[in-house]
């Protein structure tokens, strides 16, 4: 019988690109920012959001080095918001923001992966004794192993394990979340265990933190998506950016089964000189019965060598930065040329020329150049459209 088990992202940072600006002054999705004091030592802007007036996290702009992308931006959730909404209503609210605010969502930054079971049958803690004893072996390369020990009675127990460093592509963290949460009381994972019908009893916690490095180049495969090369040839390719797609369990528990090879394999220790020779110790979270109990989607997570996908924003931010010299010299007809071959490439994600998408941005962005940039234009739509075909061969 398998234990039960609850799943949950316990902390989450994204990258989001663009220039964090409203797509219209009518707020009508009831997001609000409010910019704090001060920023943090690699933003000058930290933002605090709220959602239909709730406080949801932070988004921290305006990078202070040179070397990171001027449009980089993170938001971090706040953590309750794990425990109170399902991963398709935090989807539906990224979603609904980086619409609202012209933003695009190109990265993890770091992502954090729980399992709570309750451990009646002192597993975990076993667990991390037989590690230090040597009992059980792990597989793997050298890596940082801690344990935290308490006295109670004056005896010494185990109530929790560290893996890795918290720097490092990954890093582990097991513990008593039951007495965790009496030493700091968080009351919206208390009534997220109530809402499961999951007991509060010896609860222990599994948790993976995945920092940025380890989503570099990390493709989903699990979906076939058209895409589109520069020439406008149609390709079939069956992967997908791991952005979006994180939002399910079936992303978080294979993330979690990649994460661990190497790392948290777990062997029996006979005294043979190689670790991997030796024979597999079942883990008690069982994660191939997880993912077919949780999940219709099971995406399989594969390191590519190269991105092969072209890069859309880029040649978005490109289209903007002509059409605004275009403005600024007078509808000089130099650069309408340029922006012309820019909006005649294919967008590799709707077959569509990017001219489609920039019809949409042009009112925006004009706004943007006479309020935001003090900007005095006086556009002429009808030399705009005579000079909206011209090319130069």
């Amino acid at each position: 019988m398998h234990p039960k088990t609850l799943i949950s992202i316990d902390y989450l940072i994204i990258n989001l690109k663009g220039d964090l600006t409203p797509r219209t002054s009518n707020n009508s999705l009831d997001f609000e920012l409010h910019l704090e004091p001060f920023g943090t030592k690699t933003f000058a802007n930290k933002n605090l959001v709220k959602y239909k007036g709730e406080q949801i996290g932070f988004i921290l702009s305006n990078p202070r080095s040179s070397i990171l992308d001027d449009q980089l931006n993170q938001f971090q959730f706040e953590n309750h918001v794990f425990y109170s909404k399902s991963l398709t209503e935090i989807r539906t609210i990224i979603y609904e923001f980086t619409d609202f605010y012209n933003l695009e969502f190109t990265a993890i930054n770091r992502l954090d992966i729980a399992y709570d079971i309750n451990d009646n049958n002192g597993y975990y803690r076993d667990l991390a004794n037989n590690v230090t004893t040597g009992k059980v072996k792990l597989a793997g390369r050298k890596k940082s192993f801690s344990t935290h020990n308490e006295l109670v009675k004056g005896v010494c127990i185990n109530n929790g394990f560290n893996l890795g460093s918290r720097s490092s592509t990954k890093f582990l963290r097991v513990y008593n979340k039951s007495l965790s949460l009496e030493i700091k009381e968080k009351q919206h994972i208390i009534d997220f265990y109530k809402a499961n019908d999951f007991e509060n009893q010896n609860v222990w916690r599994f948790e993976y933190q995945l920092n940025a490095s380890f989503f570099n180049n990390l493709k989903a495969f699990g979906y076939d998506k058209d895409f589109f090369d520069i020439s406008g040839e149609k390709l079939k390719l069956p992967f997908e950016d791991l952005t979006w797609s994180v939002f399910d369990y079936g992303a978080l528990i294979n993330l979690t089964i990649m994460a661990q090879k190497n790392f948290f394999e777990l062997r029996t220790n006979t005294g043979k000189s190689q670790t991997n020779k030796e024979e597999s110790v079942r883990f008690i979270l069982d994660f191939e019965y997880l993912l077919e109990t949780r999940s219709n989607y099971k995406p399989l997570f594969v390191k590519l060598k190269r991105t092969h996908v072209p890069s859309v924003f880029k040649r978005k931010r490109l289209a903007k930065a002509l059409f605004r010299e275009y403005c600024a010299n007078f509808q000089n007809v130099t650069y309408i040329v340029a922006l012309n071959r820019v909006l005649d490439e294919i967008n590799p994600f709707d077959g569509k020329p990017l001219k489609h998408w920039f019809i949409n941005k042009m009112s925006f962005y004009l706004a943007e150049f006479r309020q935001l940039e003090k900007m005095n234009i006086k556009f002429d739509y009808l030399l705009y459209k005579e000079q909206n075909n011209l090319f130069i061969e």
